[in-house]
């Protein structure tokens, strides 16, 4: 019988939403920033070659592949959270940690309070049963 975790509560089930809804747009990322390079490389830099544009693609595309690795981080956490597993909450507790000093204090606020409460903690210490 496949362990079922127990319904989740209001503020997990925000959490979740706000991970996913946040994660899209910077997870496409992922994909945009590779384009970009290839683009540079077959066709130059936009605009003419100046040398000193040169600058801003190495600052850039480093840049928006992190922030796309963020956004595939938020969805993993928010897809692991919403299953009840601990690799979501522990992904959920570092993307909430990040917010907070990205500049997004309300959210990693609100992140950190909906993870955090007595309430979340011994239900995430759950050990699914092992099968027979």
């Amino acid at each position: 019988m496949p362990h079922r975790s127990p319904p989740l509560d209001l503020h997990l089930k925000l959490l979740c939403g706000l991970l996913a809804v946040m994660g899209v747009p910077l997870a496409s990322f992922v994909v945009l920033t590779p384009m970009a390079v290839v683009s540079v490389a077959l066709n130059g830099m936009p605009g003419g070659s100046d040398p000193d544009e040169r600058w801003i693609l190495l600052i850039l595309l480093p840049l928006c592949m992190g922030l796309g690795l963020l956004g595939a981080l938020q969805l993993a956490a928010a897809w692991g959270l919403w299953r009840g597993r601990r690799w979501g909450y522990l992904g959920a507790l570092l993307a909430s940690l990040v917010w907070c000093m990205g500049g997004l204090l309300p959210f990693g606020l609100y992140g950190l309070f909906a993870l955090l409460r007595a309430e979340v903690r011994p239900r995430l210490s759950e050990q699914a049963p092992s099968p027979p």
